[in-house]
């Protein structure tokens, strides 16, 4: 299946930490939420990733099969995400739960806090009453199907902007 044993995101590997504490703080909540504060990137990531032709306080641009996406606000913050998907993903040693995660709006410095972009994240609880509700979306609305294709929000990975 295209798709599997692509390169990861350049952006999303330098999150790993930061991304699997938060998702840490997300399981043991239970499904309320949990926040932290993404750091604006600093100078010497914009330069390392621009070397790779990656714009990291650039638009959130994520192709998709559908076009249909979550804006994550920027490449950056985008990252992030990714990361934190990575980090919960069974296949690396996640737990593979139901979990939700949003960007928000931009925030100042606050003393010893950095400026960044507010992100909140969730286990999402529900078993059967959660698959009948992703049963009920629309197909192109899904990543997965029934069957085990790729859905409409899968990643069209020939449109990404790095490169394995």
């Amino acid at each position: 299946m295209a798709g599997y044993g692509a390169a990861r995101d350049p952006v999303s590997v330098i999150w790993d930490g930061g991304a699997g504490s938060l998702l840490a703080r997300a399981y043991a909540q239970k499904g309320g939420w949990v926040s932290t504060i993404i750091a604006d990137p600093k100078p010497r990531h914009a330069a390392m990733f621009a070397e790779m032709g990656i714009d990291v306080g650039g638009p959130d641009n994520a192709p998709t099969m559908s076009g249909k996406r979550k804006n994550m606000r920027t490449r950056w913050c985008r990252g992030f995400v990714r990361a934190f998907y990575y980090q919960n993903d069974s296949r690396h040693g996640g737990g593979g739960r139901a979990v939700e995660i949003e960007v928000g709006a931009r925030k100042p410095a606050v003393g010893r806090v950095p400026a960044g972009r507010a992100v909140r994240a969730r286990l999402r609880v529900g078993g059967s009453v959660a698959l009948r509700a992703v049963q009920r979306l629309p197909e192109d609305d899904r990543i997965w199907l029934d069957e085990g294709e790729r859905g409409g929000r899968f990643a069209d990975i020939s449109r990404r902007d790095w490169v394995a």
